[in-house]
This record gives structure tokens, C-alpha cells and sequence, in this order.
């Protein structure tokens, strides 16, 4: 269980996580627990704000299906918002997006918190 635990983390996170642990501890003065708590508050925050920002796009793309639903056969305008759903859907998936960087920190501080517990 703990296994499949660490292979989600490291789906979500990008590294693994015994390559994140690693960099946490030779890159990284040591910290004390509650500036790792303090840091990883802040990673939570921004990762909840990305989270908005994702949902925000995803509802965005969903009015836009709604408007190609309502021109019935792909018109001129419905090519155009198909279009534009594609690039914003290839917008939240980009591995290079704020949100992954977020996720990658979180992790780092996560396992920098495991190592001083």
C-alpha cells in the first residue's frame, strides 16, 4: 500500500520521490520542521489558487461547448471555439504550467518534513 502511495505521489509530482528527498537533502541547508510547515503552507495556498485557476479554465471550456452545441453544425464559429477549447485543454495539461512547478515544491518540502519527523 505504501508503495502504490509513493508511485502516486510520484505520478502527480513528476520526479520520483527518492530523487526529490535527495535534492532536499544536499541542496538544501537544514530547516527546522516549522519553517518546512511554514513553507509547505505557502505551497498548499499557491497549489489552491492553481487549482482555481484550473477550474475556472475547465468551466470556461465547458460555456464554450455549450455555445458550439448551440450553433449546431460546426459553422465557422464553432470550428473557431473548438479550436480555442484545444488550446486551452493543451494549456492545463503542459507539464511547464505554474501549478506542476507548485506541486513539485510541495513535494520537496513534504519530504524534507518526513526527514526531520
Amino acid at each position: 500500500m505504501a508503495e502504490q502511495e509513493s508511485a502516486s505521489v510520484a505520478e502527480l509530482t513528476g520526479p520520483a520521490i527518492d530523487d526529490v528527498m535527495a535534492a532536499a537533502t544536499t541542496s538544501a541547508p537544514p530547516a527546522t520542521s516549522d519553517d518546512e510547515i511554514d513553507r509547505l503552507a505557502l505551497m498548499l495556498l499557491d497549489l489552491e489558487s492553481g487549482y482555481e485557476a484550473a477550474l475556472r479554465t475547465a468551466l470556461s471550456i465547458h460555456r464554450l461547448l455549450e455555445r458550439v452545441r448551440r450553433c449546431g453544425a460546426m459553422s465557422g464559429e464553432g470550428t473557431l471555439l473548438v479550436q480555442e477549447m484545444a488550446r486551452k485543454v493543451v494549456a492545463l495539461g503542459d507539464g511547464t504550467s505554474p501549478l506542476r512547478k507548485t506541486l513539485d515544491d510541495a513535494a520537496m518540502h513534504l519530504a524534507a518534513l518526513s526527514r526531520a519527523a
